[in-house]
């Protein structure tokens, strides 16, 4: 990941700098590598599990338990939306379509993008060789978002970060809602179930 020519971004915001300066553990090999995945994948669902096992038997302190569901949720999306900026292609993708329409003046449905020599997207993507995949709705919301961030690879990086964190929070809103028409009982497990989802977590603020 720190060889992806999106690491070049790292020095360009305090927090992603200020991490890559902690005495972090580091593999140096594929065996290592392999072994850390490979444990913190059955760490992480090992606690996911418990932690809906628990919510689903709480009786009483429901308010207490909601807290902690919630705030903890928060955290996992914003340590998502604030992640380093190389791990995931699609967002550049998205506000590279979305730049399409707003640098280019050209359909992003109707073309890939053809992006300058000079464009600051070229080396964190790569050309395109496909016009956009995505119905209107997102198209248009995306090309407003990023006319509405700017220019800065940055800004627009954590922009629509934060847009699908909304999204996300959103879609929690509406199972909790959801649920309380239909199950009440279950709305806390459900939020968790989603909230804490370790895909919805990791990929969740990077994804469509």
């Amino acid at each position: 990941y720190m060889a992806n020519s999106r690491a070049v971004l790292i020095d360009r915001l305090p927090l992603w700098s200020a991490i890559m300066r902690l005495p972090l553990p580091i593999p140096n090999t594929s065996l290592a590598v392999v072994a850390i995945v490979t444990a913190t994948t059955i760490l992480t669902l090992a606690c996911y599990i418990l932690a809906l096992r628990i919510v689903r038997g709480a009786g009483a302190n429901r308010r207490v338990v909601l807290s902690i569901v919630l705030g903890f949720a928060l955290l996992f999306f914003l340590t998502s939306a604030l992640s380093l900026p190389n791990f995931s292609s699609d967002l550049y993708a998205y506000i590279i379509r979305a730049r399409l329409f707003n640098i280019y003046n050209a359909n992003p449905y109707a073309m890939p993008p053809p992006l300058s020599s000079n464009d600051p997207y070229l080396q964190l993507h790569g050309r395109m060789a496909n016009p956009t995949p995505y119905g209107p709705i997102w198209t248009y919301v995306s090309i407003l978002w990023q006319r509405l961030a700017g220019e800065g690879v940055v800004h627009n990086l954590l922009a629509f970060r934060g847009l699908l964190l909304g999204l996300n929070l959103a879609n929690a809103v509406l199972i909790w809602k959801i649920l309380g028409q239909l199950k009440p009982g279950y709305r806390i497990t459900g939020l968790l179930f989603y909230a804490w989802n370790p895909i919805v977590v990791l990929k969740g603020q990077g994804h469509l």
